[in-house]
């Protein structure tokens, strides 16, 4: 009887769950703990916007995982070919969006990076949409083997290399050269020599940097930051998470028990990791790490693995490493061996529609990931 319920379990698992399983643990574990680290770190944001009310953002972030945890769910299901088919559509409305907020959009720090979602109320950058186009067209494009047909498409990706990179640079030059090094990067493993890599990449990164400084809303805060960086007293978000880091030790003063919290800016988004530290201490912030590393070694693996197709291959590592750099970045950024970006802590961070399309994003990994029905028997094995 015991072993009929473990078998009903186990195949409605693998009918409902497709692809990696431990990529499927790992996200859970990322939500899990975006959940309690948020709750932990907006006591401040609470008590300038809602009245004190820190159950209110608790709420309203464990509603977007839940929103999250469905987009990954029912992106997982769908075939990525055909996501990826029509990925050049996404391309064009794109434009469109990028070049809306730009001029449109609802400005927070001297950038409009947001578009208000009528009806809902909830903000969206259009960049998020357009960074996952992107990447799912260079997979597509790249994933022919032939070398005639891999030529007449590289320059088509080029110029949608440089168009969305540069318009998100207008408004968000950190995550445009994000996109920028993960296309590149895509555009080698698709099949694009080393040597053309480097020089037109040299060469669409002046474009992209051109549009920064010549027509983008960053420009000052660019230099601004890299000025902050470069001195020898530490800029004050920098301090501050020193701090954190310091009290956290080896294991942390507990959930809910941080000080750095009251004093440290966007502690519930670009500087939620040295709250992390704090209150599960360099244990938790090395645990945090190890989450994204296994999801870069899950990804990057089906690269040798030839049961999967190219496009599987250029998506599950291309995606996979793109939302690992974020997440590196944004350590950096708060220990203090990279100048502010802005770029939060994917699926941990508090957010909203970032967090729908990172989801998504992993429904497309698992999706690559996963193996037709002859090779069922290998792959429940080796996640075992």
């Amino acid at each position: 009887m015991t072993n009929n319920v473990k078998d009903s379990k186990s195949d409605f698992i693998n009918r409902n769950f497709k692809g990696d399983y431990i990529i499927w643990t790992v996200v859970s574990l990322m939500f899990i703990l975006g959940i309690l680290v948020v709750y932990s770190s907006v006591s401040s944001l609470a008590y300038r916007t809602a009245n004190n009310n820190a159950e209110h953002y608790l709420f309203r972030h464990s509603f977007f995982v839940l929103l999250s945890f469905i987009s990954m769910y029912i992106t997982h299901r769908i075939n990525h070919k055909y996501i990826c088919a029509i990925s050049k559509i996404g391309l064009y409305v794109s434009v469109i969006l990028l070049l809306f907020v730009w001029k449109f959009g609802v400005t927070i720090n001297e950038a409009s990076r947001w578009l208000i979602i009528p009806f809902i109320h909830t903000s969206f950058q259009p960049s998020d949409f357009a960074q996952l186009s992107l990447l799912c067209y260079i997979a597509n494009a790249f994933r022919f083997d032939d070398e005639e047909m891999l030529v007449e498409r590289q320059k088509s990706v080029i110029v949608w290399v440089v168009l969305i990179c540069g318009l998100i640079a207008l408004t968000n030059f950190s995550r445009s050269i994000l996109l920028f090094v993960s296309s590149i990067m895509m555009m080698f493993l698709g099949g694009y020599s080393f040597r053309k890599s480097f020089k037109n990449g040299i060469l669409m990164l002046v474009v992209v940097c051109g549009a920064a400084f010549g027509f983008g809303q960053r420009g000052k805060t660019i230099v601004s930051r890299l000025k902050s960086f470069n001195q020898t007293e530490l800029p004050c978000q920098t301090y501050q998470a020193n701090i954190a880091i310091a009290n956290g030790k080896l294991f942390g003063k507990g959930p809910g028990n941080s000080m750095q919290r009251n004093f440290l800016p966007y502690a519930y988004s670009d500087y939620i990791f040295p709250i992390i530290i704090e209150e599960y201490g360099f244990v938790g912030g090395i645990f945090t790490l190890i989450l994204y590393l296994i999801v870069a070694f899950r990804g990057m693996k089906t690269l040798k693995d030839d049961r999967y197709t190219k496009l599987s291959k250029l998506l599950a590592s291309g995606l996979s490493f793109f939302i690992v750099i974020e997440a590196v970045i944004n350590m950096g950024v708060a220990v203090g061996v990279l100048p502010s970006t802005g770029i939060p802590l994917p699926l941990i961070s508090m957010g909203g529609t970032s967090s729908i399309f990172t989801a998504i994003s992993f429904g497309i990994i698992l999706n690559a990931l996963t193996l037709p029905q002859k090779d069922f028997a290998y792959r429940k094995n080796q996640f075992r």
